[in-house]
């Protein structure tokens, strides 16, 4: 008797109500087959296994958590980073400790807030014996790789970094900064010369990337490997944003571009310009990550690969009477960053409250490593990025400590507090600012002042200064932080540090 001739004869003996659920559950199973494969397609879902986790971190630069797809805002288009969303913990309320380059990166390779490490404008070197989540990674028994953007270097932005300058990281492809996107310099590891990345670079440092992961695959294939710690820093969507690619560009005409409605000037052509080229950035970075994640499915190291997906900070783009090009400002569109971590454990949506520290502690602990105890101050969320814990509590900090270049609609000091509800503003000016972030996302309804709302204004105060307090954050002018880190005869008129290329 065939195999078909058995299923026959068992079907005409089978029960009823059987066969009805037998054939219930065959259409839900090729149901699911047909419509549901996509995100597991690109990306495997299974829970990281036991052995040390691989940790891979992909740092956009100048990214605001409005511009990408999944947030339904803007006609932006990202099918890969929304492939990521769908099965990470996306923390919606993820902010930028200082929006501005150096600033948020000193933090996030110290653990430190800047009242504490001195670096809170661009072009200043973060020192050398500072602590580091790349010495972290190291001392654990991790491989531990850079690729891209560093700006924590300081003393020219094409000087070459020395090995004691790396911070605990090995793999080493780097410049301190760059965002001349086709013509783009690094160093490579020990070698003192200067090179440039083939074509646009973000498709270079991609590639790079992806074949350092490639070989750390083989290795653990072979059984002789260490987990890697990687950071894939790009410069992108950072301006000039009429350097775009073309055919990026093209995916968003201009005719179909639309500014959100906290733009109260009319915008001009080359607004409509910077906008597009933006968007444009955004898609050639979206397209990177989806080759980096495919590259791992392909390769098996998604089985055990934690994935972050961050920026530094945001983009104003002439949102709130502020530049195109603008950040450095306590506005959402300036502070709130996009904060994906996929662990292969959890998926969803969170607003706990998450700042930078706290970022670098929550990684270090996902690895199942302890921060060093100069860190100290950032919060441990990873049982949240893991699915363990749900509660959405808690604050997050913003600190404007030496806003540069007032003349750019920069309103000076100030400091922000955030939670699931509102955001809190202080200028020194004595200037208050109170949002509810789920009824006014472009933040135009300042409730400072508003009798309806004093009691949440006082309370939203009271744990700004309690917050302050426990990090030791006096909340002084700039010149008392200039002062305090030998800043005052350095600073150039623009309130900021000067930069050259060598």
């Amino acid at each position: 008797m065939g195999l078909s001739s058995q299923f026959l004869n068992i079907s005409e003996v089978m029960n009823p109500f059987l066969r009805l659920f037998f054939i219930a559950c065959s259409i839900i199973f090729f149901h699911a087959l047909c419509n549901g494969a996509s995100d597991t397609q690109e990306i495997h879902t299974s829970s990281i296994s036991d052995k040390p986790p691989n940790v891979l971190v992909i740092l956009a630069d100048q990214l605001r958590a409005n511009s990408l797809g999944y947030a339904k805002l803007e006609n932006v288009k990202t099918p890969n980073i929304d492939s990521l969303e769908r099965i990470s913990v996306n923390f919606a309320n993820a902010v930028s400790v200082n929006p501005v380059c150096t600033p948020y990166r000193a933090s996030f390779m110290t653990g430190q807030y800047p009242s504490d490490n001195g670096i809170y404008f661009n072009d200043v070197r973060l020192p050398y014996d500072a602590p580091s989540i790349g010495k972290v990674f190291r001392k654990g028994g991790y491989d531990t790789a850079y690729v891209g953007k560093w700006h924590i270097n300081g003393g020219g932005r094409k000087n070459f970094i020395p090995k004691e300058g790396r911070r605990g990281f090995e793999y080493f492809k780097v410049l301190e900064c760059t965002h001349d996107y086709l013509n783009s310099n690094y160093y490579d590891n020990d070698d003192p010369t200067i090179k440039t990345w083939e074509g646009f670079d973000a498709f270079a440092q991609t590639a790079d990337a992806i074949k350092y992961m490639d070989k750390k695959a083989a290795e653990e294939k072979s059984g002789n490997a260490k987990p890697f710690f990687m950071v894939i820093s790009y410069g992108i969507p950072h301006f000039p944003h009429l350097t775009a690619l073309e055919n990026y560009k093209n995916k968003y005409p201009i005719e179909d571009l639309k500014f959100p409605p906290n733009v109260a000037e009319k915008p001009k052509e080359r607004d409509f310009w910077e906008l597009q080229g933006y968007y444009a950035h955004i898609s050639v970075l979206d397209e990177c990550v989806g080759r980096i994640v495919e590259s791992l499915r392909k390769n098996g190291l998604i089985k055990n690969t934690i994935i972050i997906f961050t920026s530094d900070h945001g983009e104003m783009m002439l949102s709130h009477s502020c530049k195109a090009w603008w950040k450095h400002t306590f506005w959402n569109e300036s502070s709130t960053i996009p904060l994906l971590i996929f662990t292969g454990k959890a998926k969803g949506k969170t607003l706990k409250p998450i700042t930078t520290p706290d970022l670098t502690t929550t990684i270090i602990s996902l690895a199942g490593l302890k921060p060093d105890p100069l860190m100290g101050k950032g919060r441990d969320f990873s049982k949240n990025a893991i699915g363990l814990d749900k509660s959405e509590d808690g604050c997050a900090l913003v600190q404007g400590l030496a806003p540069f270049d007032y003349a750019l609609n920069n309103p000076g000091p100030y400091r922000q507090i955030r939670t699931k509800d509102f955001s809190y503003t202080e200028l020194l000016s004595g200037q208050k600012f109170l949002f509810d972030r789920h009824n006014d996302v472009y933040e135009m309804n300042n409730l400072a002042g508003n009798p309806a709302y004093a009691d949440t204004e006082k309370k939203m105060s009271n744990l700004l200064r309690s917050e302050l307090k426990r990090i030791g954050d006096e909340f002084m002018p700039a010149e008392y932080y200039h002062k305090k880190f030998n800043y005052t005869d350095k600073i150039n008129k623009h309130g900021t540090m000067p930069y050259k290329d060598f």
